[in-house]
């Protein structure tokens, strides 16, 4: 548990934090919004109590929902994008919830927050459209089609609405050597807040020369990494058909909205 910073259970209280408002629209500190949030705010979310998009989890992680005794594996969301019904979490006592499962089992969850969560809201929680949360892993994990499906897929990283830059330090955007195609969002954003532009992170001789390695080469020793994973944790011949590059949309630029209107 120490290994998670508090500041990352904060949201978990905001039904307390916020008492005179009924609903609140999360977001992990590590993603960029790149369109309109009105329709995503608008969502109906019926009886859930919170609405997220469905994580997508590495081979030797495939197991995790099982693990926490989750009955539909597909049902594993990413917590970096929570749209939450705060009348019925205070209803619910969703907080307390929280806090004492991750009291009882805080040793046993892998991403503490997003299990506990995982684990409170099971059968809870709203399916968003994978635009909400274009996590990095939908750009380089060939295995997101077998969690959104060919359509949702494109859609996402045609178009997406909130990128979240998730995973250690090179997946973010301020690191030397990340790949994001969505990267230079970052800077363009970063130079409008006055604030000045930092040193990239991971900026090295080394580095530099890893950069020259041609876009295929880089990509087959990913494909390569991921089908090796795929088949030591057990996946079996599905894993060939897992290893095969996503389809992205052939006409992908660095503005979402423009991409959403070249895909339609």
């Amino acid at each position: 548990m120490e290994r998670i910073p508090g500041i990352m259970w904060y949201r978990i209280f905001l039904p307390e934090l916020l008492p005179e408002q009924s609903r609140v629209l999360y977001l992990d500190a590590d993603t960029l919004v790149v369109d309109s949030l009105l329709p995503l705010w608008d969502s109906d979310l019926g009886d859930c109590v919170i609405g997220a998009v469905t994580n997508v989890l590495e081979p030797q992680h495939r197991q995790r929902p099982a693990q926490l005794g989750l009955s539909d594996s597909s049902g594993y969301f990413n917590s970096g994008v929570l749209l939450m019904n705060l009348d019925l979490m205070r209803k619910e006592d969703s907080t307390r919830q929280i806090v004492e499962h991750a009291a009882r089992h805080g040793h046993h969850l892998l991403w503490p927050d997003q299990d506990a969560l995982n684990v409170v809201f099971a059968g809870k929680r709203h399916p968003l459209h994978p635009r909400w949360n274009c996590m990095n892993s939908l750009f380089h994990f060939p295995y997101s089609r077998d969690v959104y499906g060919e359509v949702q897929l494109r859609e996402a990283v045609a178009a997406p609405a909130i990128l979240h830059f998730e995973g250690p330090g090179h997946a973010k955007p301020w690191h030397f050597e990340n790949r994001h195609p969505f990267r230079r969002q970052y800077y363009r954003h970063m130079r409008g807040t006055g604030w000045p532009m930092p040193r990239p992170v991971g900026l090295s001789a080394i580095a530099v020369l890893r950069r020259l390695v041609p876009a295929p080469v880089r990509g087959l020793l990913r494909q390569m990494r991921h089908l090796f994973q795929t088949v030591t944790s057990g996946g079996g011949h599905k894993s060939m058909d897992a290893a095969k590059t996503p389809v992205l949309p052939e006409r992908l630029t660095e503005d979402p909205r423009q991409n959403r209107e070249n895909h339609r």
